[in-house]
């Protein structure tokens, strides 16, 4: 079996800072366009969830500022993944 380089060594490496592109797929779909959108859909979801079993349990006004500021800051992660633009591809001058 080759050998694999650690994550954190693909993490660090000059291709990669430079690049910003990991060669590893398991890592390229985490940090896709559709991992992000489904990643950003999950933290609303998980934020919701906290708040409303909080506010079952009973919560004073700071403790509702908090949970209204979470769930809008994952709110506006989950809009600013789905309105953001997609890179344009540029095509490479090739010099003779």
């Amino acid at each position: 079996m080759p050998h694999r380089e650690s994550l954190l060594g693909m993490a660090l490496s000059r291709r990669t800072i430079i690049t910003g592109r990991v060669e590893d797929p398991m890592l390229n779909s985490l940090f896709s366009r559709t991992g992000a959108e489904w990643g950003s859909a999950v933290l609303v979801f998980i934020v919701s969830l906290m708040a409303g079993r909080y506010a079952a349990q009973g919560m004073d006004v700071i403790q509702w500022a908090g949970a209204v500021t979470a769930v809008l800051g994952s709110v506006t992660v989950a809009v600013w993944v789905r309105i953001a633009p997609t890179p344009a591809k540029v095509t490479a001058r090739q010099d003779d």
